[in-house]
């Protein structure tokens, strides 16, 4: 691995831990900024909802340009659109330019999200993605695990402006740095895809290529509702005129996207990626995994701290267990991506996860210290396994000019694993609780009970994405490090 790959994946990993980080740092925030401004809860959930919004909608618009136009011209104007975001985040003396301000920072990470795939296959030699898509899941892993810690010692030490202005000089270094090793275009024999990032025809740059508006519309608006609908319904209410209107909406513009899609020159999304058994199975277990980890992330503390008595602190201390073992052996397991195929990989790693869910399947009042450790241990390292071999999985099957659209449907369907695995586990424990009774969280035997369905439910959806992965990798156990054409 030469001094150049290594700061291609320093400038994505960087990159990429920022916009996790603040996908979480901002929550840590949120009873100073409503002291601030004066407002509600339900004002400032706007400031986390504009960036999920925006995250969502405009990752595949901007995968499709990163094919379109090349993924290092998306790339690097998505750092710098996200450290311009974020300083007039800092900056913000009112709600409104925040929340707009946001909705901007996600556009920005959107362009990241989206395209750093791509740069992987595309920058760098095919036997080290593996390991680069390892290293490059840690770091996303710690900055999500540091939003909360990193913001409560900025707030106190500083003031909430910080969480933002601190993303300003690390995106201006990591644009130095891309400067750097993006303008020489790839050496050629590097990487058998390698040309198509460069390689893009004029008339695409000068006229837009025929890029498809109304599917972008289509897609951003559908996308919008959804993730509106099932982010604020719970809040406002599921049959409030809001959640009527975003239904309407998504059974409106879901179906014109499709058929525009369908019939379009140049589609947003090319649904013949779809019909690759490799990453359609990957899909799957990535939306299995991504629901069970969110969700059960959500109900974790509940069981330690109601049913086991434990304080916040040993909870968390507790629950540090499985990052810190994604963090520590992700980069392992992009090596061993390397060596042994992301498919034998995956496959692994879906199994252990699965197993893990079985285990939490067992949680109760008499459980053990042994069982809760074992279970989080076994679901730890099948995380880390998981997600640096899927991913490498994925992109090594995208059609060469296909990358980006194949890397932002990859993150479209992890963020809709994340909106849905929250949404339905809190849903499930709920039923089995008494509808009645707003304090049946003080209950163990009622939490134990509502534990249980999830982990039920999370065992199924795991073992099916497990399938998944078996389904698509059983004839050509070995191919999974080839790059399709």
């Amino acid at each position: 691995m030469s001094f150049k790959h290594i700061m291609i994946i320093v400038v994505v990993a960087v990159s990429v831990f920022i916009v996790n980080l603040d996908v979480s740092i901002t929550n840590i925030a949120m009873p100073t900024l409503n002291d601030y401004f004066k407002v509600g809860t339900g004002d400032t959930a706007k400031i986390v909802l504009s960036y999920l919004l925006s995250l969502s909608g405009f990752l595949l618009i901007f995968g499709k340009l990163s094919d379109e136009f090349g993924s290092k011209n998306v790339f690097v104007p998505g750092v710098l659109i996200f450290m311009i975001a974020s300083f007039f985040c800092a900056v913000s003396e009112s709600l409104p330019l925040l929340i707009a301000s946001r909705f901007l920072q996600g556009a920005g990470g959107a362009m990241i999200a989206s395209t750093y795939g791509a740069i992987v296959i595309q920058y760098l030699p095919q036997n080290i993605s593996g390991k680069a898509f390892g290293l490059i899941t840690a770091s996303g892993g710690v900055g999500f695990a540091l939003g909360a810690p990193i913001g409560g010692y900025i707030i106190e030490k500083a003031s909430w402006h910080w969480i933002f202005m601190v993303n300003v000089p690390v995106c201006l270094l990591t644009l130095l740095l891309a400067h750097y090793v993006f303008r020489e275009k790839p050496a050629a024999g590097e990487s058998a895809v390698q040309q198509s990032a460069s390689a893009q025809p004029p008339e695409s740059l000068e006229n837009g290529g025929g890029f498809d508006y109304p599917g972008a519309v289509y897609c951003f608006l559908f996308l919008a509702a959804f993730v509106y609908a099932v982010n604020q319904g719970k809040m406002t209410g599921w049959l409030s005129p809001s959640i009527i209107l975003c239904y309407a909406a998504f059974a409106v513009f879901l179906p014109l996207f499709v058929i525009r899609e369908r019939c379009a020159p140049k589609p947003i999304l090319d649904f013949s990626l779809l019909a690759n058994k490799h990453i359609i199975g990957g899909f799957i277990a990535t939306l299995a995994v991504v629901m069970t980890l969110d969700g059960l992330s959500f109900l974790f503390p509940l069981f330690f701290e109601i049913v086991k008595k434990m304080t916040p602190a040993e909870t968390g201390r507790l629950l540090m267990i499985f990052p810190l073992l994604s963090v520590v052996l992700s980069p392992f397991a992009g090596h061993l991506s390397d060596k042994k195929g992301p498919a034998a990989v995956s496959v692994s790693a879906q199994f252990l996860i699965t197993v893990s869910a079985v285990l939490f399947c067992l949680f109760d009042q008499e459980s053990g210290l042994l069982l809760v450790n074992l279970a989080l241990i076994v679901f730890g390292a099948g995380l880390a396994l998981f997600f640096p071999s899927v991913t490498a999985l994925v992109m090594s099957h995208a059609p060469v000019g296909r990358e980006g659209m194949a890397m932002a449907l990859y993150a479209s369907v992890s963020n809709l694993g994340s909106i849905l695995g929250i949404s339905i586990f809190e849903w499930l424990f709920a039923v089995f609780n008494p509808a009645d009774n707003t304090s049946y969280i003080m209950n163990a035997s009622d939490v134990v009970r509502g534990f249980n369905a999830t982990a039920v439910f999370a065992a199924v959806i795991c073992g099916a994405g497990f399938l998944a992965l078996i389904t698509s990798s059983a004839k050509k156990k070995n191919e999974g490090a080839s790059l399709q054409a």
